[in-house]
């Protein structure tokens, strides 16, 4: 060995409110040169998986053992005895103190004390050791057990209890390397006075709550103020706004620009005059574009460019289409047109809205981490990293959901299932912010904690997804496109026939609003009593009628998926393994005490 201990005191004064306050005299002796030695105090024990006990260790004080340098880990604190300019060896002593708290005992029936005079972490023999425990007042009935030896041993460690019953020690010879000391105290309930000024975990989760309610009431003053629309007026209209395309229909009518939009401007451009379909009959088309579009609007010309390019007339086979990639124009080229188009004076929601939506959510996402640093205010560490990444990965996941949510109630699709996903998601978090609570602090605080942080979190990022006050340019176009909805949607028969009759194209020029609105098979079964004469830009051996048109969206994209899965195939799939694996009131035991720590040399 380096190093042995030639005698070891540690002598601990219990307070009443809990505190040990322990002093320790170490009479060191180095058989080869060293700077000193180090004294490592455990805090963090994980005595339960889910319910680490965390202490509270501090106000270290050094009488002997040169310079003294305290540092901490994520279970220990280290304080480092001797210099680093001097070697010593032979005899030295090293005399400190410090003050451990543990915390509240978790058992109703009784107080307990139980603690380790030495840990099993000594990597040293010890000649001489002697401890002691100062109780604060005596009880009738003083139940006392220690055990020593190797860690899980419960062999008998000597004490003697003073005739006062305050004392209690006893002293060992001897002991080898790892052995522990370790004593146990079951004192009756209520023994300890434990509401402690030090402890800050009270103040924390009640500034936690504070700031929880109050970015709520931020979310919902900002919701009121600047994310409630006004009514929507929506007299029913007959015709598309002018200079609105179907492509811009989806965009300002269901937020988002689809696959969808190329076979409703398809038949649009056809309509106009621009395009001839060509239609073999199984899934398969050819497309003539005859003339460069006049008057396009934004979206609609960066579309046709990319289909046709700019020499007319010109024919395009579903492959020809596919090397296009169709879907990424328009991801990539028609929605950044569009959504620049609706911008400035155009713009679709107002600034102010904008940012308080901006704002909202980003308080939401600092207060969940704010939130994770208070409850974690006396263990900084490993609880504080884990209540983070739950209520950053809740935040992500919750925001995206709500999104969703949002976009397909807009679109007029079923919302049950985010729905669901959200309440999984809510009581998966208000689960789990119940545990960390329940790790410090008074059980009632807790518990209120953990329910009004993740339910103040929740609704805070619904009322910030709903903070989007529409502008007075997009509620009246979109008065007009709800409008123009219901038309296609609940025309009758009468009105309907009146109208074929003054225009028999009719079915045409609205087919491609109809595909946006998600209402093509609705508008073609209108017109199952009305005699629709054949486009002349639509060619197919097939018998064409209102159904086969209508049905043109669904045989266009499998003719396209069809043609890009030809031109561009899937690579080969390669095998491979897997492997599997198999697994497979009591007196406390030496090593099994909270406290204690380790010595080692450096």
């Amino acid at each position: 060995e380096s190093y042995y201990y030639d005698s070891y005191s540690v002598d601990i004064v219990l307070g009443e409110d809990g505190v040990q306050h322990i002093r320790e005299n170490i009479d060191a002796v180095f058989t080869t040169r060293a700077h000193g030695i180090y004294r490592d105090v455990q805090y963090v024990f994980d005595a339960d998986p889910f319910w680490p006990f965390i202490a509270e260790v501090g106000n270290f004080r050094v009488y002997s053992g040169d310079d003294a340098v305290l540092e901490r880990s994520e279970e220990f604190y280290s304080l480092r005895l001797g210099s680093a300019n001097t070697y010593v060896i032979g005899p030295k002593n090293y005399s400190f103190s410090y003050d451990f708290y543990l915390g509240e005992d978790r058992y109703e029936e009784y107080d307990e004390l139980y603690t380790n005079f030495l840990s099993a972490a000594n990597d040293f023999p010890i000649g001489h050791f002697s401890y002691s425990l100062t109780l604060p007042k005596s009880v009738d009935d003083l139940k006392v057990w220690m055990t020593y030896g190797s860690y899980g041993s419960t062999a008998e460690a000597p004490f003697t209890v003073s005739d006062d019953g305050l004392v209690i020690s006893g002293e060992l010879y001897n002991l080898r390397p790892y052995d522990a000391v370790t004593i146990r105290v079951e004192l009756p309930e209520g023994y300890f006075n434990q509401e402690r000024s030090a402890d800050r975990t009270v103040p924390a989760k009640l500034i936690g709550i504070a700031l929880s309610l109050a970015l709520l009431g931020f979310a919902y003053v900002s919701y009121r103020k600047y994310g409630v629309d006004e009514e929507l007026i929506a007299p029913v209209q007959f015709r598309a706004p002018e200079g609105i395309t179907p492509v811009t229909c989806d965009y300002l009518y269901n937020g988002r620009i689809g696959e969808d939009d190329i076979s409703a401007m398809l038949f649009h451009w056809a309509d106009r005059g621009y395009l001839e379909i060509d239609d073999d009959g199984d899934d398969s088309f050819t497309i003539t574009a005859k003339k460069a579009l006049e008057g396009a609007t934004t979206g609609e010309d960066e579309l046709y460019t990319a289909m046709f390019g700019s020499s007319f007339p010109v024919t395009r086979d579903m492959k020809a289409l596919a090397r296009c990639n169709l879907t990424g124009v328009l991801s990539g080229v028609v929605a950044p047109a569009v959504r620049k188009e609706f911008s400035g004076d155009k713009a679709l929601y107002e600034e102010k809205s904008r940012s308080r939506r901006l704002l909202t959510l980003t308080l939401s996402a600092v207060i969940g981490v704010v939130n994770a640093a208070l409850v974690s205010i006396r263990y900084e560490g490993l609880l504080f990293i884990m209540a983070a990444i739950t209520s950053i990965v809740f935040f992500v996941l919750f925001s995206r959901v709500i999104d969703s949510w949002q976009k397909r109630k807009r679109k007029g699709r079923g919302t049950g299932g985010m729905t669901v996903l959200a309440v999984i998601l809510f009581i998966i978090f208000l689960a789990l912010n119940f545990l960390y609570d329940m790790v410090f602090g008074p059980v009632w605080l807790g518990l209120i904690h953990s329910i009004v942080f993740p339910a103040s979190l929740a609704l805070s990022i619904v009322l910030g997804y709903a903070t989007e006050k529409r502008t007075s340019y997009y509620q009246r176009i979109l008065e007009r496109l709800v409008g123009y909805e219901e038309f296609i949607r609940t025309v009758e028969s009468d009105r309907l026939r009146i109208m074929f009759d003054e225009d028999p194209e009719i079915f045409y020029h609205v087919l491609g609003f109809a595909i946006v609105f998600g209402l093509a098979d609705v508008w073609a079964e209108k017109f199952r009593n009305l005699a629709i004469s054949r486009a002349a830009w639509y060619h197919s051996p097939n018998a064409v009628d209102y159904l086969y048109y209508a049905s043109f969206r669904h045989r266009w994209s499998r003719a396209y998926r069809d043609a890009w899965t030809e031109i561009h195939p899937a690579p080969p799939r390669s095998g491979g393994g897997g492997r599997g694996f198999t697994g497979g009131g009591f007196s406390g035991h030496a090593g099994g005490g909270f406290s204690g720590g380790g010595s080692r040399s450096w």
